[in-house]
């Protein structure tokens, strides 16, 4: 064995030491302890004019120079100045006499993040860290609501616990390297474990020295072995344990496998769809219109004014199919599936487009696969059109290759109807009607058959005929067809005078998303492949594929001119990418100049475009490639790497730029060392980096915004999994339910429970939210002497109300109620009639300082209240009855309690009112024949 493995060894050990010496001497801010729970979505944490919030049980240790937390200033106006202070308990196991003030000057305005000094304690103490308002303005601090996670501190606004937590973390002052912290992070790794920080050193210079030697012996003894064989020989392939299994799998066709495969790749998309717990604007409205469409069924179906999005409305006659056949939870569970296997169905004409390319069964299966776990397969968490657009997108392109190269009147009627489904799936796919022709006259043009395409293609020429005499005079405002095409396309059209650079610099930001989603090489090998079929081939089917692939993109950008930067609009490219990337590959077509060139566009692209790593929290729904390459290649890398993460993304688009080059070089010059394993090692990092991003997407989106922890689809389907079938159900938007803050809640119900039917409502505008197909009853009141309730039409079996205090409350059964939006199930009494009134009292259940108004309704002697008291405070209450008597006490904290009043003049009036005090929240009461 020469030197020159130990001189490659010590090399790349050179390198690596570089890597990790830029890493470790890199400065970074150092943070002494995180406080608070920084999870879930950051609300305002209110702090009143003069007022003060306190976070407890904070540990101030001897590094903890700064406090870092947010503030918003208040709307308009200038934020007011704060004073901060950071202070250990005066008494008590833990008392400290420590105390650190620092005054933050105000007039700034809008949200900031305040770097508050503070003087370290001589030694780690617990105590209180207290932001107090010094003016007449109140301010908002940057809090944080989860109930997945909870942070040790309380916080309390002006002695009052707040559900809320301060995001808070306390700073070392400066900025330091590993390299200088080595002796702390030690210290702080042998914390709680055995043998104390000399151990930790040990393992380190095991790590640093012990490693790299037995690495560079086992490569010396494997060079050792390797040297004395007499030559190289394949190992033998080990033959399959069972022969019965090995001919079982030989007699099932490639089709079947690939079968087997959607299966299961359509159970994974539909498992992260059941346990996604929001939905989405769009999706509201698709549900509400599969439930309406059998409302007015057939003429429903072809309804331009109702439903107003032209003639995309695919989506909503698939959902109609389990709206029909079953309630909630089934129906949504089932509309979920069929979406996910919408989306997964897009491998089909993936593989046929395959196997027109002159792919062999099992290469033509890798792309259809590959369609069908894109990133962008985190839609199929919602109840959205792209489901069905994206497969009908590439059935319009197989469709039109079928007609160009096998001329019929039954092929022209087929691809023209995968059109019209196409833009029954979506109406901007309706630009892609200029391909058919397009590619069926280029295609005749190039490969010599040019005189034959009119009477080839008769059905297809006629069609057009047509579609021009009646289209074209619309387009001019004459004729019966007037405003057709407006129609047709509903909100998704796009203006003529879009401008040309705009279009070019949104078409660079979209495919450059399609690059990383796609896994880099196969744009870099695929799109030069295209190129190279469009410019030399005489081959039809490849041109007819590469002409129809490329006009399809070009359409589809320029439908998108208007349209918003989600990526799921862009889903359509990626079969256009990966099947010519597999083909070139395959096909043993991919030319070292097509890959170097490739290559170098798509890292100037992905270089040149901006990439955001944080946008919210629906960002790995709204764009997943983009938020996969910016979290792992700029967050991730940049702890590794110098700079900053721009700094971070740079290096990886030029590291991925030079890799593909490199490859180009080596195909161009030592082929024979990417043959065989290297080969295989390269396609399958590549194909597994698409279904990674799209477990990344999918995990992260459910997770977070997705409310995966949430309660599920049988929870939030609390109406029709508990009315009995035949009972009628409403909804009584009375009260709160006529606010701008109960309209989500409205949704929510709506949504996941569809035997909801009739919205009642006061007299007067309603605010409250009506499906289409449902009926809104105007005009419900009440007698306030007796309660009994007054409806143009009766009440409904069962019924929907708020249990917010504010407002009336119908008597009945309670039959359902919620913990995450307030409202319940109720089987409404007979007759109907209001059970108690609340008025003047937050929307927790607090009264005012002036008390709150609580008016009971029945035959009886005696009132009953529920009160509740928040975590971590107990609650004090006073109740004052109509006849002056006067009750007080107190609810312990965290729990609730019935408070029974005495009414002497319910029995004779049929009502009684009561004035509450104190700090306790009211949720309920009622009517008891007597206190006893």
């Amino acid at each position: 064995m020469g030197r020159g493995p130990l001189a490659v060894f010590v090399a790349v050990l050179a390198i690596a030491g570089l890597a990790a010496l830029g890493y470790m001497t890199k400065s970074r801010e150092v943070i002494a302890s995180t406080p608070s729970a920084y999870t879930g979505l950051t609300v305002p944490l209110p702090v009143p004019a003069k007022g003060e919030a306190c976070a407890d049980e904070i540990l101030f240790d001897t590094n903890a120079g700064i406090a870092r937390f947010g503030a918003t200033a208040p709307a308009g106006a200038p934020a007011p100045a704060i004073e901060v202070t950071a202070q250990g308990y005066p008494t008590g196991e833990y008392r400290s006499d420590y105390r650190s003030s620092y005054r933050v000057a105000g007039g700034w305005t809008g949200q900031r993040q305040l770097d508050v000094p503070l003087q370290p304690p001589p030694k780690a103490v617990f105590g209180t860290l207290c932001v107090r308002v010094l003016d007449d303005r109140a301010i908002d601090l940057v809090g944080t609501e989860d109930g997945r996670a909870f942070a040790r501190p309380t916080v309390r606004v002006n002695g009052v616990v707040s559900p809320l937590e301060l995001t808070l973390r306390l700073m070392e002052p400066g900025r330091h390297s590993y390299l200088s912290r080595l002796g702390q992070m030690t210290t702080h790794a042998s914390t709680l474990k055995p043998f104390g920080a000399w151990w930790m050193w040990v393992l380190a210079l095991a790590l640093l020295v012990v490693a790299p030697l037995g690495v560079w012996a086992t490569i010396r003894t494997a060079l050792a072995t390797d040297a004395g064989l007499a030559e190289d020989r394949p190992a033998p392939m080990g033959p399959i344990p069972s022969e019965r299994v090995r001919r079982w799998y030989a007699a099932v066709p490639v089709w079947g496998r690939i079968a087997v495969a959607l299966a299961v790749v359509t159970a994974w998309l539909f498992y992260w769809g059941l346990n996604t717990h929001v939905f989405q604007n769009d999706e509201d409205q698709y549900v509400y219109l599969s439930r309406w469409l059998w409302t007015d069924f057939p003429r429903s179906l072809w309804n331009f004014d109702v439903y107003g999005r032209g003639l995309q409305r695919l989506e909503v006659w698939m959902l109609a199919l389990p709206a029909v056949l079953t309630d909630s939870p089934w129906s949504l569970a089932l509309g979920r599936l069929l979406n996910a296997a919408a989306f997964v169905s897009t491998a089909i004409p993936v593989y046929l487009i395959g196997r027109i390319l002159g792919l062999r069964p099992r290469w033509a299966a890798l792309p259809a696969l590959l369609s069908a776990v894109v990133p962008w397969a985190v839609v199929t968490t919602a109840l959205l059109t792209e489901n069905l657009a994206y497969p009908a997108f590439v059935w319009v392109l197989y469709t039109t290759v079928r007609t160009t190269l096998r001329p019929s009147p039954g092929n022209d009627v087929l691809a023209l109807v995968a059109i019209l489904v196409a833009g029954l799936s979506r109406s901007a796919l309706l630009a892609l009607a200029p391909m058919l022709p397009l590619t069926v006259l280029a295609t005749s043009w190039r490969c010599g058959s040019i005189r034959t395409v009119l009477r080839d293609h008769v059905v297809l020429w006629g069609t057009i005929a047509v579609a021009l005499v009646a289209v074209v005079p619309g387009l001019a405002g004459v004729g019966p067809t007037s405003g057709l095409a407006t129609r047709l396309a509903g909100g998704y059209g796009t203006p003529w005078n879009i401008g040309v650079w705009t279009l070019v610099e949104k078409s660079g930001r979209y495919f450059s998303r399609i690059v990383t989603g796609t896994g880099f090489f196969a744009a870099a090998a695929g799109v030069p492949w295209l190129a190279v079929q469009l410019a030399r081939t005489r081959d039809p089917a490849r041109f007819a594929f590469s002409f129809g692939a490329v006009v399809s993109a070009l359409l589809l950008f320029y439908a998108l001119g208007s349209a918003g930067p989600d990526e799921r609009y862009i889903v359509y490219l990626a079969p256009l990418v990966l099947l010519p990337a597999v083909t070139a590959l395959a096909l043993r077509e991919l030319t070292p100049l097509g890959l170097g060139i490739g290559s170098v566009l798509a890292a100037a692209l992905v270089l040149a475009e901006p990439w955001q790593s944080d946008q919210g929290p629906f960002m790995f729904f709204i764009w997943p490639a983009e938020t996969f390459y910016a979290r792992t290649a700029g967050l991730r890398l940049d702890s590794w790497l110098p700079g900053d993460a721009g700094t971070a993304l740079a290096i990886v688009g030029l590291a991925l730029g030079l890799a593909g080059v490199a490859v180009a070089m080596m195909l161009k010059w030592a082929p024979a060392r990417l043959a065989g394993a290297p080969a295989v090692v390269l396609v399958a990092a590549v194909a597994l980096s698409i279904p990674l991003q799209a477990n990344y997407a999918l995990s992260k989106h459910v997770d977070g915004a997705g409310s995966r922890s949430g309660p599920g689809l049988r929870a939030r389907a609390f109406v029709d999994s508990n009315v009995p079938h035949g009972a009628t159900v409403g909804e009584l938007a009375l009260g709160v339910g006529q606010t701008a803050d109960f309209t989500y809640t409205w949704q929510e119900v709506q949504f996941y429970n569809q035997r909801v039917k009739t919205v009642f409502a006061p007299p007067g505008p309603n605010a409250a939210a009506v499906p289409p197909g449902d009926a809104l009853v105007s005009g419900v009141e009440y007698d306030d002497a007796t309660g009994l309730v007054r409806s143009p039409r009766p009440l409904t079996d069962y019924m929907v109300v708020p249990t917010q205090p504010e407002g009336a409350h119908l008597a009945g059964d309670v039959v359902a109620s919620l913990s995450y939006i307030p409202v319940a199930l109720l089987k409404v009494a007979k007759p109907a009639r209001m059970l108690w009134r609340g008025s003047g009292f937050a929307l927790d259940g607090t009264p005012p300082p002036t008390g709150g108004d609580v008016r009971v309704y029945g035959r009886g002697t005696c009132a009953g209240v529920g009160l509740a008291a928040p975590a971590g405070a107990d609650a004090t209450w006073r109740i004052e009855g109509d006849d002056g008597r006067v009750s007080t006490g107190t609810i312990p904290a965290g729990k609730t309690g019935s408070i029974k009043v005495p009414l002497p003049q319910l029995a004779a009036r049929g009502y009684g009112d009561l004035k509450l005090t104190g700090t306790a929240r009211v949720f309920a009461a009622t009517v008891y024949p007597t206190c006893a």
